[in-house]
């Protein structure tokens, strides 16, 4: 699931993307929860717990490794359109969306900052490692707190993008 489409079919290959890594998340998922249920009915059924509780934490880790691998394929799609130099395409009301894009992008980040700081929490709990999850949870105040700095900036990157827009049509 790794190729690139959008090399071959521009837009429509990087949507083709998003739905390739959906769907090789979903995939990682299933794998991951059918093999944690076999190792956990194994281990219920032979009165092995400790492979009973592996069981599960495989069941928990294929769920949030699938779950991440989707929210990859979609934040590598929005990453590229929040990037994108607009003005190139759509000269002067590009500058506009680039720096509204700026602050969805920063926001976006801190979302996904956020996002993985959960999932990694979790799965340090079900490791039992405590060092980890607090690391996870210093992730995650992080990016509440980035969000809140994006969310500030937003009126300023605005009026950037507007005189930047300004300034193209004068030189037009």
């Amino acid at each position: 699931f790794a190729k690139d489409w959008s090399q071959q079919f521009g837009f429509l290959g990087s949507v083709l993307n998003v739905f390739m890594g959906v769907f090789d998340g979903i995939w990682t998922a299933v794998k991951g929860v059918l093999s944690g249920v076999i190792d956990f009915v194994k281990g219920v059924f032979s009165g092995d717990w400790d492979r009973a509780w592996n069981g599960i934490k495989e069941i928990v880790n294929g769920v949030l490794d699938g779950i991440q691998k989707a929210f990859d394929a979609v934040s590598k799609f929005l990453k590229n359109i929040f990037t994108r130099d607009w003005s190139q395409s759509l000269g002067a009301v590009g500058n506009i969306l680039n720096g509204l894009f700026k602050t969805i992008s920063g926001v976006w980040n801190s979302v996904e900052k956020i996002f993985k700081g959960v999932i990694s929490f979790v799965k340090n709990v079900f490791a039992g490692d405590w060092k980890g999850a607090w690391n996870s949870v210093k992730d995650i105040f992080k990016g509440v707190f980035d969000a809140l700095v994006s969310i500030a900036k937003a009126p300023l990157n605005l009026i950037i993008g507007v005189i930047n827009g300004l300034i193209d049509g004068i030189n037009w």
